[in-house]
């Protein structure tokens, strides 16, 4: 009986078990490499009641293992990142956060950190998504589909990697509302170092923490 037990807890195991695409690990190999970047960017923004498109230009930094800086040419947009600090601004407002207490936020700084360094099965996982992914020239194009609708979030996400040494090009993202988003990158330089200044937080208002129930009295 226990060996019975024991095989069918072994063969339990291995239907687990995921293999992960041979094309995600290429992407992963590619990437491992990476550890100071800078780079040029387009946000497109695209909002679906309007059909009003919005587009921004900055430059990208990026520094593993966990610091992205995103400096537009607007100084109504922002986006720094720095371990689990998350400074944010848009259109304007600014807000510093604490993402290990603040799930939606901690979601995006996965996200993006996750998706330049390759970890594209994290993000599907992370986002309950299908993902597939293929080989086109001299790119990897990666596709993840949200496998449940909700009131956060994105139903599609769609990821572009140069093969030779698996830098992001483009990220898509498509919110369940609908706004779609296009970061296009280009003009990349690999650097020996970044300047710590450009991950310096800016002073803004620090968001609240999530409430806390008191106890009843």
């Amino acid at each position: 009986m226990k060996k019975w037990m024991t095989l069918l807890l072994a063969l339990l195991l291995a239907i687990g078990t995921r293999a992960q695409d041979p094309t995600l690990t290429k992407i992963q190999k590619a990437n491992a490499a990476i550890g100071n970047v800078e780079c040029a960017f387009t946000r497109t923004r695209t909002l679906p009641a309007t059909g009003k498109v919005v587009k921004h230009d900055g430059q990208l930094y990026f520094s593993a293992p966990e610091r992205i800086a995103m400096v537009y040419n607007t100084d109504k947009e922002a986006l720094v990142i720095d371990g689990n600090t998350l400074y944010l601004k848009r259109a304007g407002k600014p807000s510093t956060f604490d993402t290990s207490n603040n799930a939606l936020m901690r979601s995006l700084r996965n996200m993006l950190i996750d998706c330049v360094k390759g970890n594209c099965q994290k993000v599907a996982d992370d986002n309950n998504a299908e993902i597939t992914a293929k080989e086109v020239a001299e790119y990897y194009n990666v596709t993840m589909t949200a496998r449940e609708s909700g009131v956060t979030g994105f139903s599609k996400i769609f990821l572009t990697y140069r093969k030779k040494d698996g830098l992001l090009v483009r990220l898509e993202t498509i919110e369940f509302g609908g706004i779609d988003e296009v970061y296009t990158m280009s003009g990349f330089k690999k650097v020996d170092s970044i300047d710590a200044a450009r991950f310096a937080m800016p002073k803004a208002r620090t968001a609240a923490k999530p409430a806390q129930q008191g106890k009843k009295r």
